[in-house]
C-alpha cells in the first residue's frame, strides 16, 4: 500500500503513474474525470499537488508532492 496522505492509501500494484498537478493537460484530465466520476479526492481540502493514475482508469488526487510519493513508492518495494 502507498500512503497518499491523510490516512489514505492506494494499492501499489494498481499505480500506473504519478504526475504533478501543475500542467494544463493534467488539470483537463482531472476535470474530465470529475465529470465522469473517475476521481478520488484524497486531499482533505488541501491544494492538489499530485495526480495518481490507477490501472482501472481512476485518478487519485493527493496533497503530497510527487517526489515524496515517488520516494515512498520506491522505499516500500
Amino acid at each position: 500500500m502507498l500512503q497518499t496522505g491523510h490516512r489514505s492509501y492506494v494499492v501499489k500494484e494498481k499505480v500506473m503513474a504519478m504526475v504533478p498537478y501543475d500542467t494544463a493537460p493534467v488539470r483537463r484530465l482531472v476535470q474530465n474525470g470529475n465529470e465522469t466520476g473517475m476521481v478520488i479526492d484524497a486531499t482533505k481540502g488541501k491544494k492538489t499537488k499530485t495526480v495518481i493514475f490507477l490501472s482501472n482508469g481512476m485518478l487519485v488526487l493527493s496533497a503530497i508532492e510527487t517526489d515524496t510519493l515517488a520516494k515512498r513508492f520506491k522505499e516500500e518495494q
